[in-house]
């Protein structure tokens, strides 16, 4: 276990670091990624109530490649009705200076319809187009739910239904019995 906590911290300090071949790269890396490694998501459903911003047809590909990213990560997708969290999600795409942008908000709501949290990035790609839209090729969408899926497990792995799951689902270090001496014979 120690050596996959390792890989995974080592993962997430080189993830924002590295251009994945040239061609886009993350805004931002995690190290408590590691730590996420441990708990993990799971305990914590969340349903997506929606997905705003891009074209239809970005946002279903998008669906899709996150649904399966969240699978990968241990994280439970439920109905909202019986969900521990609601997330609303947008895509954007803008031009920045290297490029285009791609990026995500992911709105995360308790039961009681508050929100908790708001997770966003982006990832850039080295290029531009007047509609950068057609820039989220399946490689561009695959890498940014992994991404948003990879940061959306982190915040879920800190919930208290998370820490909980992984309090009962941890079993007990294998201990040995004290030694029970028999008293000497006089």
């Amino acid at each position: 276990m120690l050596r996959g906590v390792s890989a995974a911290l080592a993962a997430s300090l080189l993830a924002g670091c590295v251009d994945t071949a040239g061609e886009f790269r993350s805004t931002g890396a995690s190290v408590a990624l590691a730590r996420a490694a441990i708990v993990g998501p799971r305990g914590a459903s969340v349903a997506m109530a929606s997905l705003d911003g891009a074209p239809a047809a970005v946002n279903a590909r998008f669906a899709g490649l996150f649904a399966a990213a969240a699978a990968a990560r241990d994280m439970p997708l439920a109905q909202a009705a019986g969900a521990n969290y609601l997330v609303r999600g947008y895509l954007s795409a803008y031009p920045v200076e290297e490029g285009t942008a791609i990026g995500y908000v992911w709105d995360v709501f308790d039961t009681g319809k508050h929100r908790t949290r708001r997770v966003t990035d982006a990832i850039i790609i080295k290029s531009a187009d007047s509609d950068a839209w057609r820039l989220a090729s399946d490689r561009v969408l695959e890498s940014l739910a992994a991404k948003s899926a990879d940061d959306l497990a982190l915040f879920l792995a800190e919930t208290p239904e998370a820490l909980a799951f992984a309090k009962v689902a941890t079993p007990a270090p294998n201990v040995p019995a004290p030694l029970a001496f028999a008293p000497a014979a006089n």
